[in-house]
């Protein structure tokens, strides 16, 4: 009989519950980041070590403005180990902000469009943090399904924010391109997390940055 297991967004996802993270070097990150208006930005890249309360293993990315209160993006790759399911979807609520991203834990947090109850791939959710207008978001596979290995693909979730800068409207079109510029690097080769998408990979994510996955 085989084993098979699910994760519990509320466990896995409420905080990184890795016992180090380190900063590594782009062409090491398994997360990569093309999103739009992050040109005036310094990137960070971290990886976190193995999990064996969550059973997962994580990466981090993050897009920091020169000028500005709060960053561009961040983002959270969480990997489950193989025969391990996303079985739920994080709230993406002030709450499980605040717990998420430390900085927000002071601050009024306010959800203007609440993420719907579903099992979609993309969730989305809309606030405000003072003056500033962001999108929490989550690409999860979610699956009951136990009677056959997950490819390492649909064990990738990536939850996080974006800050476009002040005055830029959260339209569709843009909140499309943010989740279309985050990207994974599987076996060494970097692949576009969101499925569907036609566009070439950016050359700047490739272009000497070929490492193991």
């Amino acid at each position: 009989m085989r084993f098979v297991s699910f994760v519990v967004a509320a466990l896995a996802l409420a905080s990184p519950a890795h016992a180090e993270w380190k900063k590594v070097a782009k062409a090491d990150s398994r997360i990569l980041l093309a999103t739009p208006f992050a040109e005036a930005t310094r990137e960070v890249f971290e990886a976190g070590d193995w999990s064996s309360t969550t059973r997962t293993v994580s990466a981090y990315a993050a897009a920091v403005p020169v000028n500005g209160l709060y960053p561009r993006v961040q983002v959270y790759l969480e990997q489950t180990a193989p025969l391990v399911y996303w079985k739920f979807g994080s709230s993406l609520d002030a709450a499980w902000l605040k717990k998420r991203f430390p900085f927000f834990k002071d601050k009024d947090v306010v959800i203007t469009s609440p993420a719907p109850n579903s099992d979609a791939f993309l969730r989305t959710s809309q606030f405000t943090v003072g003056t500033a207008r962001c999108v929490a978001f989550e690409m999860r596979h979610i699956t009951n399904d136990t009677g056959r290995a997950a490819a390492a693909g649909a064990r990738d979730s990536v939850s996080g924010f974006y800050c476009p800068t002040p005055g830029t409207a959260l339209t569709e079109d843009l909140l499309q391109k943010v989740t279309e510029g985050i990207f994974v690097r599987r076996d060494g080769k970097v692949e576009r997390l969101l499925p569907g998408v036609s566009a070439p990979i950016p050359p700047q994510l490739t272009q000497g940055t070929a490492k193991s996955g």
